[in-house]
């Protein structure tokens, strides 16, 4: 159920504790950091600390400290908190004789004070969007490939008419990390659902490149497909085998495409030391899962890759074959490396415990005191709530794909 940030009546109170509240609430703080700059900004949450530290406020009185600090009329902003609903922006773009002109329409009415970031050609600015629709012309020699909502700079729905062409231009070489993220997902989510998860060798060549950016928690998200949730959001009647089937589809297509690259890059992350929540380490075992995903696409076991790599000179890792099915007892990491071996058939314990191990079509079944990984052959790994293991899944249905990862 739809609602606005600041709702005008409730049932219980409990109906405020939503992520329309919260996070839409936050990203509306956002906008207003983004509209003033940062220097207004500041100057603001001085007032506003001076005016009402120590009391209980409204969202009119921060709103109202903005405005009196920066001098910028936000009158027409506070429409944020009354009204419900995703404002959506529909842009075009025309160039001719040396001037880029980008047409935005709002579909909020009365239309909502927006800001939109953008970058057309050098010039990078803030767009304050206050009518239903509005015109904005840049000077510009030769036609621009328009970067539209750099940062996210408003909780909106953009529509530009893109080709594959000018994403795959943006993925590529826009200076924006949210743009490049978001090229990447209307490119694959057009491919999804209007070209059965076939994809053309500009799309494969430029998630190639992906893989090679320096930034790996960055090239983690950007290989990660659209969910089949937020795909199926985007057209009016679902099929969900078909949705499902075609997302599949994209996904061997890049594993098949990408092989090589994918099993140097998993060798290349592979991390030594002791583990660390430091962003770096995460960065790496998230895009080496993300790879060992891709690869498990292709029927590859770990021992599979194993040997391929040692064939091409990258470190070994541990193969996995299911077992016989094993309860885990006791509690702490050594009952659960140990029960972990013999369920899934490792002939040692596995020296680094925050490796990734994974499977291919098991069955998860429940009971009222577990949980059981079951595989075709009949084999399990029953996983009680004590073990130190974490389980990911990767599939939609009873049929899992999905790694197992042993924690300190």
């Amino acid at each position: 159920m739809k609602h606005p940030v600041r709702p005008q009546s409730y049932m219980e109170i409990r109906n405020f504790y939503t992520m329309t509240v919260y996070e839409k609430g936050a990203e509306v703080v956002r906008m207003q950091h983004t509209l003033l700059g940062e220097e207004k900004f500041q100057a603001g949450m001085r007032l506003y600390f001076q005016r009402h530290d120590g009391q209980a406020v409204t969202c009119d009185d921060f709103v109202q400290a903005m405005q009196d600090a920066s001098g910028v009329d936000l009158g027409q902003f506070r429409r944020w908190y009354d009204v419900a609903g995703t404002p959506v922006l529909d842009c075009s773009g025309e160039h001719r004789d040396g001037t880029f002109t980008l047409r935005v329409k709002q579909s909020m009415n009365p239309p909502f004070h927006i800001p939109l970031a953008v970058k057309i050609g050098q010039r990078q600015e803030v767009l304050s969007l206050r009518k239903a629709e509005e015109t904005f012309s840049f000077k510009v020699q030769e036609k621009p490939v328009p970067s539209l909502l750099r940062g996210f700079s408003a909780p909106v729905i953009l529509n530009y008419p893109y080709t594959e062409g000018e994403l795959v231009h943006l993925l590529g070489h826009d200076d924006d990390a949210f743009n490049r993220w978001e090229a990447a997902q209307r490119l694959a989510a057009d491919i999804i659902l209007r070209k059965r998860g076939a994809p053309s060798p500009a799309f494969l060549d430029a998630m190639r490149r992906v893989l090679d950016d320096p930034d790996p928690a960055f090239a983690a998200e950007v290989l990660t497909l659209p969910s089949e949730t937020s795909l199926a959001e985007q057209i009016e009647v679902v099929d969900p085998d078909a949705l499902h089937a075609s997302r599949n589809a994209l996904r061997l297509a890049m594993a098949s495409a990408l092989k090589d690259k994918l099993l140097a890059k998993h060798a290349s992350l592979k991390v030594t030391g002791p583990y660390s929540p430091e962003p770096d380490q995460v960065g790496r075992r998230t895009l080496r899962n993300v790879c060992l995903g891709y690869l498990v696409e292709l029927g590859m076991t770990l021992k599979d890759l194993t040997a391929t790599q040692v064939a091409l000179g990258y470190p070994a890792t541990l193969g996995v074959t299911p077992s016989s099915p094993v309860a885990f007892q006791g509690e702490g990491q050594d009952s659960s490396v140990v029960a972990a071996t013999l369920a899934l058939g490792w002939a040692t314990p596995p020296t680094d415990p925050t490796d990734s191990y994974y499977f291919r079509r098991g069955t998860l079944q429940t009971t009222a005191d577990e949980l059981v990984l079951r595989w075709p052959s009949g084999a399990g790994l029953v996983l009680l709530p004590s073990i130190s293991l974490v389980l990911y899944l990767m599939a939609v249905g009873s049929v899992l794909d999905g790694w197992i990862t042993l924690e300190q």
